[in-house]
């Protein structure tokens, strides 16, 4: 049984020195320390009961007589031991008491002189120490609480601070912060990465005509119902107001983007029951598809809100994918506001005049005076 006894703590000895080796950079938190405690008690147990039992069987064997110097360095080892491994809680204690009672037992046993004095000295000692490792024990317990408590709060504010509170989706905080990396698993699985940005169409006038409460009522239905098809490849976020996003990865030939966009208009067209009030919204959809030239999370929105603009545009629950040409488009058009915001107006706009004449007369009645802007850069616009 003693055998066994080592042999086991010789094994749990190593299976501690791998999972060391293995864990020794590994950022711990409360839960982790918790768990690996409890293992390492058990192995102290485990210790203690062979240490004491390789003590009382090694004076049994001898037939009485037992090295002094043993005796003291196995004294002091169930001394400094537990004071060590003041975070293993009972289990130290466990250790102390063991290996102190089996010391004792061997001193009376081999008929020491000093037998009383050293069992005075080591139940001393030893008191000591299972004072301190008790104090030591419990602030430890109260750093592990104060600790669990700090993780538990700290991962509620950052859930807090990524969520929309009306609809319970993720805000757009969280949607550029984790669109990169989406895009990049995309990239790296050679995926369809793809963008897009949902706009419900003419809710202020539904608030105007409702009110607010109402329109709230109508973002938490929608909220609702994009958290329906939310997965691991689709994720939806409410950016603000009646706007929301996602971003979604696909194989190349998986799904039709334009066919699943519009069965996702379909689906928030569907009516909503407020208070006894039948409510249908419409919604329009712009989206992109990322690239090696394109991967930039604000670039992409930038591109789906302009596709979005272009399906507005044209109607009311439209779908539209960016494409070459609305790139050129959008640049044109961004080319044309930056230029304007920094011309010399003064100089570069002149004036000229449309004649308005009276059909029965012949003659000009009024002037419709127009600007013409003759841009260096631009040209006539």
């Amino acid at each position: 049984l003693l055998l066994v006894l080592l042999c086991a703590a010789e094994f749990f000895c190593t299976l501690f020195l791998l999972f060391w080796l293995t864990n020794r950079r590994r950022e711990s938190d409360a839960d982790f320390i918790r768990n690996r405690l409890g293992l390492f008690s058990t192995y102290l147990m485990l210790a203690s009961i062979a240490t004491a039992a390789s003590l009382i069987e090694s004076v049994i064997i001898l037939g009485g007589t037992i090295d002094y110097a043993l005796y003291c360095a196995s004294l002091l080892a169930s001394v400094c031991m537990p004071v060590m491994l003041i975070m293993l809680g009972r289990s130290a204690y466990f250790y102390c008491f063991s290996i102190l009672a089996a010391n004792i037992a061997a001193s009376h046993y081999v008929g020491l002189e000093a037998a009383w004095l050293s069992t005075t000295i080591a139940v001393v000692l030893a008191s000591g120490s299972m004072i301190a490792l008790w104090r030591q024990s419990q602030r430890f317990d109260q750093l592990v609480q104060l600790q669990a408590e700090t993780q538990t709060l700290s991962r509620e504010n950052a859930r807090l601070a990524s969520l929309d509170m009306l609809t319970g989706l993720p805000n757009r905080r969280h949607f550029f912060d984790h669109a990169k990396r989406a895009y990049d698993e995309c990239a790296h699985q050679n995926r369809v990465f793809v963008l897009g940005v949902v706009d419900l169409d003419d809710f202020k006038s539904l608030n105007d005509t409702y009110g607010h409460t109402l329109g709230d009522r109508v973002l938490q239905t929608v909220g609702a119902r994009l958290s329906e098809l939310c997965s691991s490849t689709l994720q939806f976020h409410r950016m603000g107001g009646d706007e929301f996003a996602f971003y979604m990865s696909t194989t190349e030939h998986s799904v039709d983007i334009d066919l699943w966009a519009k069965e996702l208009v379909a689906k928030l067209e569907e009516p909503i029951l407020v208070d006894g009030r039948t409510v249908t919204i419409t919604a329009s959809v712009g989206m992109v598809i990322g690239s090696r030239e394109l991967h930039d999370p604000q670039k992409l929105y930038d591109c789906a809100d302009y596709a979005l603009y272009t399906a507005k545009r044209q109607g009311k629950g439209l779908v539209a994918t960016f494409s070459p040409m609305h790139g050129e488009a959008m640049q044109a058009e961004r080319k044309l506001e930056n230029t304007l915001r920094s011309a010399d107006l003064q100089s570069e706009i002149s004036a000229v005049f449309q004649p308005i004449v009276e059909a029965e007369y012949g003659a000009v009645s009024v002037f419709e005076i127009l600007a013409r802007w003759n841009s260096p850069a631009l040209g006539p616009v």
